[in-house]
């Protein structure tokens, strides 16, 4: 029987592509970005982080609108005030729990937040686990469990210090993706 592997580009490029010192877009040249990585086949990305400023708003708001990207996501820390932002402008949100697994438990209510007064339906809510390498496997289990249960449409598992190795991420991702049935990125 032959094994069929789906992948799907999730970018990240007019978010975290654009954060090198000295790079700095107007509105107008990150929707030609837009445009341009939308041509090329990609359906979903993460295009600001809104409440950084307002023209982040802004642009995510027309990229949005355009319909550049099938899945429009802005990033926001967990707070009312990000998550809030996020939803007024029609983007799906994407948050992520602290670097610090002994922070992230407060995050949870304003995770519930979001996904009860924006998820279940009507905008997609996507939660990071920014720093797996700081997470046991039984650790990362317990909070993949708690966002499935809260109500979450996607987990990212990120090793976004680098300091991960394989075996370890690869052991917890098998780990997490034996125990929660929504999707793990």
């Amino acid at each position: 029987m032959i094994s069929v592997l789906m992948v799907s580009v999730i970018d990240d490029t007019l978010r975290e592509g654009l954060q090198a010192p000295g790079i700095s877009f107007t509105i107008g040249e990150k929707l030609e970005l837009a445009k341009l990585i939308s041509s090329a086949g990609v359906e979903e990305a993460v295009v600001s982080h809104p409440s950084a400023h307002e023209s982040e708003v802004e642009v995510t708001r027309l990229i949005v609108e355009r319909g550049y990207f099938r899945r429009v996501f802005g990033l926001g820390r967990a707070v009312r005030e990000d998550i809030d932002l996020i939803a007024s402008i029609n983007a799906n949100i994407s948050t992520y729990v602290p670097f610090e697994p002994d922070l992230a438990a407060r995050s949870l209510d304003i995770i519930r937040y979001a996904v009860n007064n924006y998820g279940r339906g009507r905008l997609l809510i996507e939660v990071g686990i920014t720093n797996i390498a700081a997470y046991d496997v039984k650790q990362a289990i317990k909070l993949a469990k708690e966002l499935e249960e809260i109500g979450v449409d996607r987990i990212q598992l990120a090793d976004s210090t680098g300091r991960a190795l394989p075996r370890s991420i690869d052991m917890i991702v098998r780990g997490v993706k034996e125990v929660v049935k929504i999707p793990i990125s």
